[in-house]
């Protein structure tokens, strides 16, 4: 682990060399910005204050795709011209000067920017209702530079004070607050539109939007923060709820991390076909324009997507934009406790939704299903710039990192995992850190060494898997340091590195984990806790023990045979918490794809499940029964899968029924859809009648469908419809 780690710090500190020079830094950026819709471009200007700390002639700094018209150096009452070179591979501009100057200075750049369609950098917005043309940037991650040249990295932290040129009519937003608007004297329909100065932070948080829109504001509970949701025109209702939440999100987040908002205001604006679901700029969210609206038509899973989006893009306000990680290296920083507190928020503002805790489904398994091939990466890895982009926006960055975090919540005790936070928060306000800061904290408030522990999860991809097995001759060393003399029955746990591919290189079977395995004893009732860092160990008792069964690790386990048969039997007499059968069943199907076990024994398995209540153990299930079904394709061994599917889901379908029940809980609708949808795609003449029934009565009368079963419904037609009957649905235009 130690010759890993160096490698990693030796390969930061050899890419780091290309960074741009700390010798010139930015203190703050004066910014105007004219758009011209119509010839979708705009004129910009750039007054930048650096410090050069040592005698230099020349400036660099990262541009793309402007044309830059004229920059002049200014020191008090010495003014420099500058001859300008690109180098477009490497996306910098060189300004030299011809003369060595150090101390502070003004660098001023007149240029030319583009707006573009991508949704990166300056984009160029079409307002369906109006028929016309507004406009808002999108810098993450190394994307202002599109926009205006500037030190485009997230360690080069500057203030700005920002403005913008735009038609009267239009709605201008950026991250601070309005300080003035001006008409302008050469053209009286255009305004120019004046913002407060921002604090200190990173370029990539730079927004602007000019666009049409309504406002609606509320101030938070403590009476400090203005919150702003704005909406296209005629959906002004359906905002009401999002605003609601935002409103309480804030007065969670201010509580419980125990630090202020920093910013005097906070605005919230849709954007049409945005390809992202949200940006957290600071004081100016951006987010996909459906994730901000509700009404009564809203499905139970749409309001939980919304809610979830608002909390973590909040949550970025601390987690990314007070405190930046000082490379794209440690994105993991921003994007796993941005998730985590989400979680958390989601089931404090909503403790019913606690109830059917879906963490396990929406985190653990994906960032699971990622990390266990070849493929994968570790969580802190080598950056090198726009090629490893992706692996930034990925199942290990956002899910895994933020099923570590539960991890270590888990072992240092939640009270204790916040407090570390607000040390960090504190400790390193307006200003960049690596991971090792955060690591640093829990270890200050827990009293343990868990930055040493967590860093091979960090740094090593994968994750293991534990077997377990009875063993009748224990007179080896038990939970690894005591020892016996007398043989017993004990159990016996082996650590090896987990695979879709089940076979290891040479290499792989050296790598062990240290890992806080929590487990059970069935017998006793007990819950134990011990660290498993050796690739044997045993644990001194001779009763069926289940690892994991809260679901904080992030590992799998295999059992032997005759214990399978002992956790069948619990679960059929339905004696295992709704986690332990969640975390059974889906490293069970996993240990299916890879090779271990066969689909004949997980089927076989799974008939224990016939009376699950669990929305995430049904997602689950459902999910295996998808891939199955795909490997099945186009064979007789499909049809007798899918009738087989059909008689398991039977009791479970009479159970829950067509139509929801007054009282019940909202998820219990989206089980009854995950059922109605597995039933209609392999063909069960009821749920098919059904869905035909809905469709015809709603193309007839307009009468809408059920919010939770309309997609269900949708998807069953197609599976099961005629060259007709499939015309007249993809016809049908719905939400």
């Amino acid at each position: 682990v130690l010759l890993a780690l160096s490698g990693f710090n030796v390969f930061f500190i050899c890419f780091n060399a290309q960074l741009l020079s700390r010798n010139v830094v930015p203190e703050h950026y004066d910014l105007v910005f004219k758009p011209n819709f119509e010839n979708i471009d705009y004129d910009g200007f750039a007054k930048i204050s650096v410090i050069i700390h040592n005698k230099s002639d020349h400036i660099t700094l990262h541009s793309r795709n402007i044309l830059i018209l004229k920059a002049i150096l200014r020191q008090s009452k010495d003014e420099y011209n500058t001859t300008i070179t690109y180098n477009y591979s490497a996306e910098k501009v060189n300004f030299n000067f011809h003369k060595f100057v150090s101390g502070a200075c003004d660098l001023t750049i007149h240029f030319i920017g583009y707006l573009n369609a991508s949704f990166n950098g300056f984009t160029r917005v079409f307002y369906t209702r109006h028929k016309l043309y507004g406009a808002m940037t999108n810098m993450h991650q190394e994307e202002a530079r599109r926009v205006f040249p500037c030190f485009d990295e997230p360690a080069m932290k500057a203030t700005f004070n920002i403005s913008v040129i735009v038609p009267n009519q239009m709605t201008t937003l950026s991250n601070m607050p309005i300080v003035t608007i001006e008409a302008c004297e050469k053209n009286n329909s255009l305004k120019k539109v004046s913002f407060a100065k921002t604090p200190k932070m990173s370029t990539y948080l730079v927004a602007i939007v000019v666009g049409y829109y309504e406002s609606f504001k509320r101030t938070s509970l403590d009476g400090k923060v203005v919150i702003t949701m704005y909406t296209l025109q005629g959906r002004e209702k359906q905002v009401a709820f999002a605003l609601d939440v935002a409103v309480r999100v804030l007065d969670f987040l201010q509580k419980q991390l125990k630090i202020a908002y920093h910013l005097p205001k906070i605005d919230f604006v849709p954007i049409e076909n945005f390809t992202i679901e949200g940006m957290e700029n600071w004081g100016l969210i951006t987010i996909v324009a459906e994730h901000l609206l509700v009404d009564e038509t809203t499905s139970y899973i749409i309001k939980r997507i919304i809610v979830d989006v608002i909390a973590h893009e909040f949550a970025h306000q601390w987690f990314g934009n007070l405190v930046t990680p000082e490379w794209w290296s440690h994105y993991w920083l921003n994007e796993g406790l941005a998730n985590f507190i989400s979680t958390i928020c989601q089931y404090s503002l909503f403790p019913q939704w606690e109830e059917a805790d879906t963490t396990l489904a929406r985190v653990v398994s994906p960032a699971f299903n990622k990390d266990s091939f070849e493929s994968t990466h570790p969580i802190i890895f080598d950056y090198k710039g726009r090629s490893d982009r992706n692996s930034l926006y990925d199942e290990i960055t956002y899910k895994k990192s933020e099923a570590i975090l539960l991890m270590i919540a888990n072992l240092i005790g939640y009270d204790k995992f916040f407090k570390a936070l607000f040390l960090y928060l504190t400790r390193h306000k307006f200003g960049n850190v690596k991971s090792n800061d955060l690591l640093a904290s829990f270890d200050e408030l827990s009293g343990k060494s868990i930055g040493e522990v967590m860093k091979q999860w960090l740094y090593q991809k994968g994750y293991p898997l534990i077997s377990v097995y009875f063993k009748t001759n224990c007179s080896l060393s038990i939970s690894q340091h005591k020892t016996r003399t007398k043989a017993r029955l004990c159990v016996r746990l082996t650590q090896r590195k987990f695979k879709m591919s089940k076979y290891l290189t040479n290499k792989e079977k050296k790598i062990k984990w240290n890992i806080p395995v929590t487990y059970f004893d069935v017998k006793t009732s007990a819950n134990k806790s011990i660290w498993f860092s050796q690739k044997i160990i045993f644990i001194d008792t001779p009763n069926q023990i289940i690892l994991n069964y809260d679901g904080s690790g992030y590992y799998r386990t295999r059992y032997s045979r005759s214990m399978y048969n002992t956790l069948y039997k619990l679960l059929r007499r339905n004696l295992l918490n709704a986690k332990t059968r969640f975390v059974l069943q889906n490293d069970f199907f996993a240990l299916v794809k890879a090779g271990f076990l066969s689909t004949t024994d997980y089927l076989r398995f799974l008939t224990a499940y016939k009376g699950e209540e669990d929305l995430s153990v049904w997602k689950s299930v459902d999910e295996s029964f998808e891939e199955i079904d795909l490997i099945l394709s186009n064979t007789k061994l499909q049809i007798n899968f899918r009738t087989g599917v059909r008689r398991f889901l039977k009791e479970a379908f009479r159970k829950y029924g067509l139509r929801k029940v007054n009282e019940e809980k909202d998820w219990i609708s989206v089980i009854r859809t995950i059922i109605f949808k597995r039933l209609g795609l392999f063909g069960e003449k009821t749920v098919v009648s059904e869905a035909n029934e809905q469709f015809q009565i709603y193309i007839n009368s307009y009468e809408e469908l059920d919010a939770n079963l309309r997609h269900a419904i949708f998807c069953t037609l197609a599976a099961n419809s005629n060259d007709i009957q499939f015309k007249a649905l993809i016809m049908v235009k719905f939400l």
